[in-house]
């Protein structure tokens, strides 16, 4: 009987030990399997956050402002050099920050950001030709946006092409008074 005895403990002891080995075994491979499925997933996020195009210091900014006033459309481009409140971010941080400013992103790339924005606005700093009270005046756009009487001139708009009325009557917008009085000689001609 001891025999019996002897041998039942020391199957179920010989059991144990196997069945404890055999789990420790299969929960080490486990582990390492799910670890390196882990290292492989860090591995491959960390290299697509290195290749990501992040703003840096010579990324180039192109603001196109489009300024639309009484049917008058003028437009402008502006390069500037990035600032450091839009360092290091990425694309969709970037279109958040400039569409709150009312801006549209529509190039992200490393070398360049393209914004746009409409206005509904004379374009400061520009000059206008408009018919006024039936002669041709020129204006100065101050600001913040509006028309200031530079001169009236002595042309009248009945002497001009039906055309050139047509595109008065909303005003003509140039970047110079140069090129404004340029176009008056044009018409005094």
């Amino acid at each position: 009987m001891f025999q019996k005895k002897f041998a039942v403990i020391l199957v179920l002891t010989f059991t144990l030990i196997i069945s404890f080995s055999g789990g420790y075994i299969i929960t080490q491979l486990y582990s390492k399997n799910v670890e390196n499925q882990n290292r492989d997933v860090t591995a491959e996020a960390a290299n697509l956050l290195s290749n990501e195009d992040l703003i840096n210091e010579n990324t180039q900014i192109l603001k196109r402002l489009t300024y639309n006033k009484n049917g008058t459309t003028f437009s402008k481009e502006i390069n500037e050099k990035v600032t450091s409140d839009i360092l290091g971010m990425d694309k969709i941080t970037t279109e958040k920050y400039f569409k709150l400013r009312g801006y549209n992103l529509i190039e992200f790339s490393l070398k360049s950001l393209i914004i746009t924005k409409d206005i509904d606005s004379w374009p400061p700093g520009c000059f206008v030709i408009k018919g006024s009270n039936d002669i041709i005046a020129v204006y100065e756009v101050d600001d913040s946006g509006n028309l200031k009487l530079k001169e009236n001139t002595d042309l009248k708009l009945e002497n001009l092409p039906e055309e050139d009325r047509k595109e008065l009557e909303t005003g003509k917008i140039f970047e110079s008074l140069d090129e404004a009085y340029w176009l008056i000689e044009e018409y005094s001609s």
